[in-house]
């Protein structure tokens, strides 16, 4: 049965898929994002259920259908805020998604209507395949075609799942969305969260309008000493502008009088790394070539990226790039940037145990994950 179909015979002929449930007591250097995405959730859940106001209790959530997994006999203990009250009580048809973890709580998805559901239909039917390497590129394609969407709320959900991707797998897709769409979010305070995959997502557009206010944003956080997002606007200007855009960060970031803040210093080496590892192969030279004067002219670009040596270890760990990094200027950088490269297994050994250090996450897609 659809999911539009299990909605409509909870909701108007008043048949819960469940028993009565028992009610637990209630309980973006870019913006913050959640860790996991819709379809993450939905692919890692144990069950996902689409969730009304009780009857009895219309400030509690009660189960009206079972969408994935078996029924836990349990409703999420979340409570019911007086606006959603409100829109649930217009449209009888309309339901709350939530996903049951597998440590027993409850999170809140989105929003399902009549415009949310048949992408909703989708993602239950494709999540577990999608959250597969082998299922990245589906992924990226079917989102994509959500990006101009003019629901709110289907546009940012794309956005999410696509910032949650791996560089290499983003960066090989066909975005439809125009430059001035992309630029428009970027002014809009609500999508804040989403500037990095905006960013990134303008430079891979590529048109002469998108190159020309990469440029601007580079040349003013130059100016400026700031570092927001500076990490998505190097990648950017790199990915539009190939050669010369590896040539215009140099010119712009790498001799500054004052030198470079450590946040600054931690985006350039991410973004040129990132390419390196996963960004046009013809750019290797120039950006080791670019790694090695960034390293040669501040002897500490390297240790200041340890906190997130995964963005990095991939080149780090890459011959080619641990090879055109020059003697430093003193031999205490010469024996930290050699035991970085020889601590990089280690360091990935304890990350993939712990997944630890999210604090500073990678503003590129899928850098938490990776």
């Amino acid at each position: 049965m659809r999911l539009s179909a299990m909605l409509r015979a909870a909701t108007l002929a008043g048949l819960l898929v469940l028993t009565a449930p028992e009610r637990p007591a209630a309980c973006a250097f870019h913006s913050v994002l959640p860790e996991a995405t819709i379809s993450e959730q939905i692919a890692g859940s144990i069950e996902v259920i689409a969730a009304r106001p009780s009857a009895a209790d219309p400030f509690r959530f009660e189960v009206v259908a079972v969408l994935r997994g078996a029924a836990s006999k349990t409703s999420p203990p979340h409570l019911v805020d007086s606006g959603m009250r409100a829109r649930l009580a217009r449209d009888p048809d309309d339901a709350v998604l939530f996903a049951h973890n597998v440590d027993g709580s409850w999170t809140r998805l989105l929003v399902l209507d009549a415009t949310t559901r048949p992408v909703v239909e989708d993602v239950l039917a494709r999540a577990a395949v999608w959250a597969t390497p082998g299922g990245a590129a589906e992924r990226r394609d079917y989102f994509a075609g959500l990006l101009d969407h003019p629901d709110d709320q289907l546009r940012r959900f794309a956005l999410r799942e696509l910032d949650a991707l791996p560089y290499g797998v983003l960066r090989s897709g066909v975005y439809t969305i125009s430059d001035s769409d992309l630029l428009r979010g970027l002014a809009d305070i609500e999508d804040m969260p989403f500037a990095a995959i905006r960013i990134l997502l303008l430079g891979l557009n590529g048109g002469g309008a998108a190159r020309d206010v990469i440029a601007a944003r580079l040349a003013g956080l130059a100016s400026s000493g700031a570092n927001t997002d500076l990490g998505a606007w190097i990648t950017a200007a790199i990915e539009s502008g190939g050669p010369a855009g590896v040539a215009r960060v140099e010119r712009l970031f790498f001799g500054q009088p004052g030198g470079l803040t450590q946040g600054q210093l931690i985006s350039i080496v991410r973004a040129l790394s990132l390419h390196s590892s996963e960004g046009d192969p013809a750019l290797r030279i120039p950006l080791n070539g670019a790694l090695r004067r960034l390293v040669s002219l501040h002897p500490n670009a390297v240790p200041p990226c340890r906190p997130g040596f995964r963005c990095l270890r991939n080149s780090l760990a890459d011959r080619s790039v641990r090879d055109a990094l020059p003697p430093a200027r003193s031999p205490t950088a010469t024996a930290r940037i050699t035991n970085l490269s020889r601590e990089l297994p280690v360091l990935d050994s304890l990350y993939r145990a712990s997944r630890a250090d999210t604090s500073e996450g990678c503003f590129v897609p899928g850098a938490v994950r990776r």
